[in-house]
């Protein structure tokens, strides 16, 4: 009773107040995000709970409120009402337990007339003679308050799962026989109700479940709410619910940009578009991928295909598919090709495009003959230690491994701080990686600029050989700076490591060879194929203080954070003015050289990289990209805007 009292005062506490304390978060996303609103547009919503919101929310009873629409093949296009408790009126409808039942749970701000529902009802009835319940809990979704609408979405789930359990018991109908679908927080619901059944509902399929208020939401849909359960992710990310939740998750097109679609509310709509298609045409076979985000940038290769949606459950199950849709009706493609075969040196494709002179296709699973070629490699005699300082800033000094006199007859200057370059494949110490960055390091500060040219064993046109030569030739640079140190009496922590592609992965290797002292290190896009499940890739760990800068995330660049702080600039792919995979992923050494010589750059802090890469990030905090000096300290994923030529900042 005290607890009532409480809570009535405060509901008219905040009333009173001239603001309105805020009680509660829904989730630990950020307080406001883009919504679809009632006009089909995005409108920025508050996510906190208030005061009002909660006595909006008591106001809803969907014991109550919710109405209960049946249709059937005998009346199709309108509906006759179902009451929870009136067995009489139950006989004199068309309910037939006998049948499946299909359950619609529409989402915010729609009702029993929406789109949702005019389209799912037919499909299902010219597919099935079946029960199909239209849930119309407007008076709990309807409420222009967001935060309101999530609130009611357990109770009206509460309350459904109450008239479902009620049906059963008087007509001897089984929870194995239903089908629950839901979309957007209605897909939320659909999970809620499962649960309060037990997980005995034969088949839900959450579509498009909401994103905002359910990131960390403790009601949020679960794979274990039903029997079988399926996802369709259609805008994952923005509106929709990016990682996985079902037994199955189909991502459509990568799960946003719906081909056909100019909006993120046209792509929220095609989940329920594409269930209505697979019922009565079928279609849509998705193929495995090893992971949401292999499925979002559509590289999935593993064996195994699945069918999207559809009438029966898919029990016993499981996994993440990817699948391509026409723009129009019928959306699912009348032939699909595939990506095919699998890696070796990584859980990923075998064959794969890798920038080259003429952008060959590359085979990725490492044969005998490869190991046969990296054997020939000898980094310790072969690799080369090319010295730039101001007073030699185009023409190199060369750097010998044991020999200290030598040494002595170069610029270098151990009380200098020094700037390690490691290129990637197919390049030297001639590649532009190389020139535009000893130029940009010189002109912002007097330093040491080694540039560490290893193409005797990155320059093989075999990838798989490069690929194995990268840990090898990062064992020779570590034992040559061990020594440089030991020699010079110079610093690891004055170190700093930039590596681009292959050269990444070396520069995180020779960093944790250098037990993690090394001060700062710097990922430039380091390399995706064959380094997916690579057990030597870029770590965190490497460095005191470790970036990466993603410019083609998930193609020729590793698509998840490997740093303490990741920025994606321009969502990690399609740099503003490049026409070419190579080219993005050569922007992220001209955006490093820039913010070297005049700064800018300044990243919006992510809730997640899949946040980063849609470029929805609307947490507190900045940071800059890049620059000449370590952050240590900081953590996080960043998304920045560039423009299409330098200079490439627009801060």
């Amino acid at each position: 009773m005290k607890s009532l009292v409480i809570l009535f005062c405060a509901f008219a506490f905040g009333a009173a107040l001239p603001y309105d304390p805020v009680l509660r978060k829904i989730d630990d996303g950020p307080r406001y995000q883009h919504i679809e609103g009632p006009d089909g547009t995005l409108h920025l919503e508050d996510l906190w709970v208030k005061a009002s919101d909660l006595a909006e929310a008591a106001r809803y009873n969907p014991d109550r409120q919710n109405v209960y629409h049946l249709y059937t093949r005998l009346n199709p296009t309108v509906s006759q009402p179902m009451l929870i408790g009136n067995e009489g009126l139950l006989g004199l409808n068309n309910y037939n337990p006998a049948r499946r039942t299909i359950i619609l749970l529409h989402g915010w701000r729609a009702d029993a007339t929406s789109d949702f529902n005019r389209v799912l009802v037919p499909a299902f009835l010219s597919a099935e003679d079946v029960n199909v319940i239209v849930v119309d809990w407007s008076a709990g979704a309807g409420s222009i308050n967001y935060a309101t609408a999530v609130t009611n979405t357990v109770p009206s789930g509460e309350s459904v799962a109450r008239f479902i359990d009620w049906l059963n018991t008087v007509t001897g109908a089984v929870p194995s026989m239903y089908h629950i679908v839901g979309h957007s927080i209605g897909a939320h619901k659909a999970g809620i109700i499962g649960r309060n059944l037990g997980g005995r509902i034969g088949y839900i399929t959450a579509l498009e479940a909401a994103f905002p208020g359910w990131i960390t939401h403790s009601e949020k849909f679960r794979s274990t709410d039903g029997a079988y359960t399926e996802v369709i992710h259609t805008n994952a990310g923005v509106l929709g619910y990016i990682t996985p939740l079902g037994h199955v998750d189909f991502y459509p097109n990568g799960g946003v940009g719906m081909p056909g679609c100019d909006s993120q509310e046209c792509d929220h709509a095609r989940s329920y578009f594409y269930l209505a298609e697979s019922l009565t045409s079928g279609g849509f076979t998705g193929r495995r991928c090893a992971s949401y985000l292999t499925a979002m940038t559509g590289n999935c290769v593993l064996l195994g295909r699945l069918r999207m949606g559809g009438l029966v459950p898919k029990t016993g199950q499981s996994g993440i598919f990817y699948l391509e849709t026409n723009p129009a009706p019928p959306f699912s493609p009348i032939s699909f090709r595939y990506k095919r075969s699998e890696t070796k040196q990584s859980n990923r494709l075998r064959i794969h495009h890798r920038k080259s002179s003429d952008n060959v296709l590359m085979d990725l699973w490492t044969r005998a003959s490869d190991l046969d070629e990296a054997s020939t490699y000898n980094p310790e005699e072969m690799n080369t230690y090319h010295l730039f300082t101001r007073e030699n800033p185009t023409l190199s000094q060369p750097l010998l491994p044991n020999n200290e006199i030598w040494l002595e007859t170069t610029n270098y200057n151990a009380s200098k701080r020094t700037i390690v370059l490691i290129h990637g494949w197919l390049d030297s110490v001639n590649s532009d990686f190389v020139t535009v960055l000893v130029q940009a390091i010189l002109q912002a500060q007097d330093a040491n600029v080694i540039a560490v040219d290893w193409s005797p064993g990155s320059g093989t046109i075999n990838y798989p050989v490069a690929v194995l030569n990268t840990p090898i030739s990062a064992h020779a640079v570590a034992k040559f700076l061990a020594w440089l140190n030991n020699v010079s009496g110079s610093r690891l922590e004055d170190y700093h490591i930039i590596g681009h592609g292959l050269g990444a992965h070396q520069a995180g290797i020779v960093g944790r060879l250098l037990g993690g002292w090394v001060g700062y290190i710097t990922a430039l896009d380091p390399a995706f194929p064959g380094w997916v499940t690579n057990e030597d890739r870029f770590k965190p760990t490497d460095g005191m203080y470790t970036e990466a800068i993603h410019t083609n995330a998930g193609l020729l660049g590793y698509l998840s954070p490997v740093a303490d702080v990741d920025f994606y600039p321009n969502g990690g792919i399609d740099m503003p003015g490049c026409y070419s995979q190579e080219c993005d992923h050569n922007r992220s050494y001209h955006y490093f050289a820039e913010s070297i010589k005049n700064g800018g750059f300044v990243g919006n802090r992510c809730y997640t990289y899949g946040s980063a890469m849609s470029g929805h990030c609307y947490l507190g905090g900045k940071l800059k990209m890049g620059g000449i000096n370590s952050k240590p300290g900081q953590t996080g994923v960043f998304f920045l805007r560039t423009n299409a030529g330098p200079p490439f900042s627009r801060d």
